[in-house]
Formats: structure tokens, C-alpha cells, sequence
């Protein structure tokens, strides 16, 4: 992670220990959207990996400003295709929506599996 001012401790931060928990209800909500042919694995891969990388940058910032996401961006696109980031910042959306969606705070998808691949966190 690039330090800079954008990424000092603010309201609302996130601390390392906080991301998989951030993910958590999500990633069982990917699940449930795989189960239901909605989207592939592939796909909830992807979005689970570009997700847990904006949390893992994020780290000490409010994820949820603007300009941290573009901060975000603005170094990824010194080391990656357009079209992988625009794939990573679709799993981060996604998460947003989600996570604003007050039918689904705090509850735990029907029918999905603890085991799915999208559990996996490499990074």
C-alpha cells in the first residue's frame, strides 16, 4: 500500500483484523448467487479477490470515500490491464451495494455453503 495523504487513520477505518469479517456476510451472498446461476465462480472469485484487495489497501482509511477508491485505482493502474481492475471495482461495488441494502444487514443468505470457493484468500 502506497502511503500518501489519503491513507491516514479516519472515521470509519478499517483495521486488517476487520476484513474477513467485512466479507463475510458477502462472500455467503456470492454463494447464494452462484447457486442460483446468477453469476459464475469465476466470477464470485473475482469479485471476492477485488474486494478482500480494496479492504487490504483501504486498511486505515474509510473505505467508503470516494477518493480512496481512486487512490486505489490510480495504483493499480501502474501494474494492471484496465479490464482486470474494472473486474476488481465491480466486486467492490457489488460489496456496496450489498452492504446498503438494508434487507440483507447483518443476515446470513438462505442454502449457502461455508465451503465455496470464493473462501479462499489469496490475496
Amino acid at each position: 500500500m502506497t502511503t500518501n495523504d489519503l491513507t491516514t487513520t479516519t472515521p470509519g477505518a478499517i483495521q486488517p483484523q476487520d476484513i474477513e469479517s467485512q466479507l463475510a456476510g458477502w462472500l455467503d451472498w456470492l454463494d447464494l448467487r452462484v447457486s442460483a446461476n446468477e453469476i459464475s465462480k469465476a466470477t464470485a472469485n473475482s469479485y471476492a479477490h477485488g474486494a478482500r484487495r480494496y479492504l487490504t489497501f483501504a486498511t486505515g482509511t474509510n473505505p467508503a470515500e470516494p477518493d480512496t477508491i481512486r487512490v486505489w485505482k490510480a495504483e493499480l493502474l501502474k501494474s494492471y490491464k484496465p479490464r482486470s481492475i474494472n473486474t476488481w471495482l465491480a466486486g467492490r461495488n457489488a460489496q456496496d451495494k450489498l452492504r446498503s441494502n438494508p434487507a440483507y444487514q447483518g443476515r446470513k443468505p438462505q442454502g449457502t455453503k461455508q465451503e465455496a470457493c470464493t473462501r479462499n484468500s489469496d490475496g
